[in-house]
């Protein structure tokens, strides 16, 4: 897609060759990848907010299905208010329509737009005369494969499998021209358009004990405000899936003081956020959480370098702290393994035997795992039940008592709070925890009813959980919960959106966190061999490298983005370029598991 710097001049090729890129905007699309290397993320680098679309207003003599193709053209540039896209509107339409209500993104290459062959006077007696041109109404149908949608908090939705947009549009004629009467508050974009003009913003909230840092992904358009959306979307809270597993540092009703909302960047590039009184208010440790949750949200806008809290113009003073909070996860150090069915690290040139563990050997082990603050678990007895502890090398006991028995044990998974997750792998809408002294408990999970848990894996802030199942129908589901737990910590209840991020998952038999904002699977996304998944907590992007074939297990760390392989024959398989190889000293070794 051409970009320019608005008031340059071109040359003629050069305008010659913009209008050919202009013309491909809604029929260039691409699906979502299914081959390429796991590194990367959902969204390319963030366009410089002076760049814009080159669109062009209604061509003399445009018919109605001109009208439309071309309103649907210039609605990807939002410079000037969308002023290129309102000129294809009836004056009354262009002053009502609202663009930033939803963006609706489409596979292009599958669009159509045509007349439906219905046309009818404008006085339409069942609308007010005063809202109608006069002249006739000619109806053209868009339809094109849904892809997904973003709402006007800039949430991404994906959109099911063969789900398609249609939307029937009126075009008046009036002083010999068409024009668009009534077209509905969005705009309709291709794949690849919605993936240069936006980019996915993290708002940044705080775990309960307010010691991580915990994002949730928003989607804007890069060439917007954007420092003022996001502060703007982050004093009003998350979204309701993760509402009751983060909190925020700012007092309730704290928001931008100045009108129209603003976050103004000095010469310096400091972020001026000037708050209410409310903030004002916040004791100094607050405060200082504030700036935080403000750093790590503005961190990707361009310009900003520093952020500046202020009240009522007055700057608020903040202690001379550091704060230390999770953000990004800190490294958690090296996988734990089976080395010839003990419990090992997997570190260097080879496994070595944690030193105070029972020997499980003669159990029949399986995914052990291991917490940030040394807490172990594994699976015995042919998955069926689960042994807890931590080493005691002092007196060389066994250090693991069993906690939990059940049939079909999920592979285990520690929190950064001590808490080991499991569950029978037909779960009946529900999970199972066990604390530091051995207590069960029940975690609600009502979405799970009727499935069967492959796997799960808490994230690194604690605060959401990734969960592999498939339902009686041999539905595969991957879903992103939000963990919300008691005053003391303890989890109670998962909460997820309504629509997981992978509609239409084909197959999933492991998952886990690559980093805050993605999570890896073993499965596919079209009917084929298994791959590995990576995918955007949001949905919003999808991608696929192959695996070696027999590869149902994986394990990955969040604080570099590792990705290991359990092989299907013995030895962890990690990358290497394009193709994945056995990790040296971990030939007999099996079940690898990043702690945390």
């Amino acid at each position: 897609m051409a970009e320019r710097r608005p008031g340059t001049r071109r040359s003629p090729v050069a305008l010659a060759l913009l209008l050919v890129a202009v013309l491909a905007l809604l029929t260039g699309c691409v699906d979502l990848p299914r081959r390429g290397p796991v590194a990367g993320g959902p969204a390319p680098a963030a366009p410089d907010p002076a760049l814009g679309f080159l669109a062009e207003g209604p061509p003399p003599g445009a018919s109605p299905e001109t009208v439309v193709e071309g309103f649907l053209r210039a609605s990807a540039a939002f410079d000037d208010d969308s002023a290129t896209a309102r000129l294809f509107l009836t004056p009354r339409a262009a002053r009502s329509w609202r663009p930033s209500e939803r963006v609706v993104v489409i596979a292009a290459s599958g669009l159509v737009v045509g007349g439906t062959g219905v046309s009818q006077p404008a006085a339409d007696p069942g609308r007010p005369t005063s809202t109608v041109t006069q002249g006739t109404v000619q109806t053209v149908r868009v339809t094109a494969p849904l892809v997904g949608e973003v709402d006007r908090r800039g949430r991404w939705t994906t959109a099911p499998p063969r789900a398609s947009y249609s939307v029937d549009l009126d075009v008046v004629r009036a002083d010999g021209v068409w024009r668009l009467s009534d077209p509905p508050d969005e705009v309709v974009v291709g794949r690849d358009v919605f993936r240069q003009v936006y980019r996915a913003y993290p708002l940044t909230f705080l775990d309960p004990t307010r010691t991580a840092l915990v994002p949730e992904l928003r989607w804007f358009p890069g060439r917007s405000p954007s420092a003022t959306l996001l502060v703007s979307e982050l004093l009003a809270g998350p979204s309701e899936w993760l509402a009751g597993a983060v909190t925020t540092a700012f007092p309730e009703e704290t928001r931008l003081l100045s009108s129209p909302p603003a976050v103004p960047l000095d010469p310096g590039g400091t972020a001026v956020v000037d708050l209410s009184d409310e903030a004002r208010a916040a004791d100094p440790g607050t405060r200082l959480l504030m700036e935080a949750q403000l750093r790590a949200t503005l961190r990707p806008v361009p310009g900003v370098r520093e952020v500046q809290l202020s009240s009522a113009g007055s700057a608020l003073g903040l202690p001379d702290a550091q704060l230390g909070l999770l953000d990004p996860p800190a490294p958690a150090g090296p996988p734990v393994v089976l080395s010839g069915g003990r419990i090992a690290r997997l570190d260097g040139d080879g496994a070595e035997l944690v030193p105070g563990l029972l020997d499980v050997s003669s159990l029949l082990p399986s995914d052990p795992a291991v917490g940030v603050d040394g807490i172990f678990a594994v699976l015995v007895q042919q998955r069926g039940r689960l042994l807890v502890g931590v080493p005691d090398e002092s007196d060389a006991g066994p250090g693991l008592r069993g906690v939990v028995a059940g049939e079909d044990l999920v592979a285990p998974s520690v929190d950064v709070r001590g808490w080991v997750w499991t569950t029978p792998a037909d779960a009946g809408g529900e999970v199972l925890t066990v604390d530091e002294a051995g207590d069960v408990r029940t975690v609600e999970a009502p979405w799970l009813d009727r499935r069967r848990v492959r796997a799960l894996q808490v994230s690194r802030d604690g605060a959401r959980v990734v969960v592999a199942s498939t339902d009686a129908d041999g539905g595969a589901h991957l879903d992103v919960a939000g963990v919300v737990r008691d005053g003391e910590g303890a989890p109670l209840r998962l909460d997820v959106p309504d629509v997981p991020p992978v509609p239409g998952l084909v197959s999933v038999s492991d998952a886990g966190w690559q980093d805050a904002t993605t999570v890896v699977a073993v499965g596919s996304v079209e009917e084929g061999p298994a791959e590995l998944l990576r995918v955007a907590v949001d949905g919003s992007d999808v991608r696929a490298v192959e695996v070696p074939e027999g590869v149902e297990r994986l394990t990955s760390a969040e604080a570099a983005g590792r990705v290991l392989l359990d092989a299907p024959g013995g030895g962890v398989l990690q990358p290497a370029g394009l193709a994945w190889v056995v990790r040296p000293g971990s030939e007999t070794s099996t079940d690898p598991s990043y702690p945390g």
